[in-house]
């Protein structure tokens, strides 16, 4: 599961046998939570779920990983087609600023 992303604790991945929809887990501390990029006629909307199995994380970090994913959106999509479809290993991007 190559890390996408940390970002204040936050360590955002994608499973190399995943699925689609394009989506990433975001975890903290014992917590785990997934955002689905939903593309429905040209617009983007970030999709949360918990993830059976794991301690869901907190109302304040989902909003925090939904503006997140939102403003990433485009790497991710980047990061989960190389990952995918061109088999390439990707290098975590370690972010410093607030959403």
């Amino acid at each position: 599961m190559p890390k996408v992303f940390t970002y204040f604790g936050f360590i955002i991945y994608i499973f190399t046998d995943d699925h689609l929809p394009i989506h990433v887990h975001a975890m903290i501390e014992n917590r785990e939570g997934k955002f689905i990029l939903d593309y429905f006629e040209g617009i983007l909307t970030i999709l949360d779920g918990h993830v059976n199995g794991k301690k869901h994380l907190k109302a304040r970090e989902i909003t925090e990983m939904r503006k997140f994913v939102l403003l990433h959106a485009n790497k991710i999509k980047e990061q989960w087609e190389a990952i995918h479809i061109y088999k390439k290993k990707i290098t975590c991007i370690e972010v410093k600023e607030k959403v």
